[in-house]
């Protein structure tokens, strides 16, 4: 599946830089850090700006984040209910994270790999503030971009 990747990213750029990076943040399990790390070595090279580049994967990665946070916002408690997921201890304790301190927890997990998606779905559950949701996330996608 990198290899395709990779072929689309020379082949489309910053099209496909965009698309994959918001599938990825949304939640789909792409190898979107061994991307990112091909992506510096195309920029060492000319291929690409590494300014325009970040920019791209930040926005990107942001939208994808607000898209999973959106639609838990909306729809959460309907899927949580068929999921049956309020009985498992990893989300309760989860939750009750969020709820104690939006601001840092959305922070931090962007930092966290898969953790980060897992976040954006809880955080549109229990209606964190969107200022709160989309300030953290934005500035931790620009200081961590994958």
């Amino acid at each position: 599946m990198l290899s395709s990747l990779l072929s689309y990213l020379l082949l489309y750029r910053y099209v496909a830089l965009a698309i994959v990076v918001y599938i990825g943040a949304v939640g789909a399990p792409l190898p979107i850090n061994i991307m990112l790390l091909a992506l510096g070595a195309f920029a060492n090279q000319g291929f690409f700006s590494f300014w325009l580049s970040l920019g791209v994967t930040a926005v990107f990665n942001t939208f994808g984040d607000l898209t999973g946070y959106g639609l838990t916002w909306r729809y959460g408690e309907r899927i949580t209910r068929f999921l049956h997921l309020r009985k498992a201890q990893f989300f309760v304790n989860l939750e009750k994270e969020l709820r104690s301190d939006a601001a840092v927890t959305v922070f931090i997990t962007r930092f966290a790999g898969s953790m980060s998606s897992v976040v954006n779905l809880l955080a549109g559950l229990v209606k964190v503030p969107f200022t709160t949701f989309f300030v953290n996330d934005l500035i931790a996608n620009i200081l961590e971009p994958g």
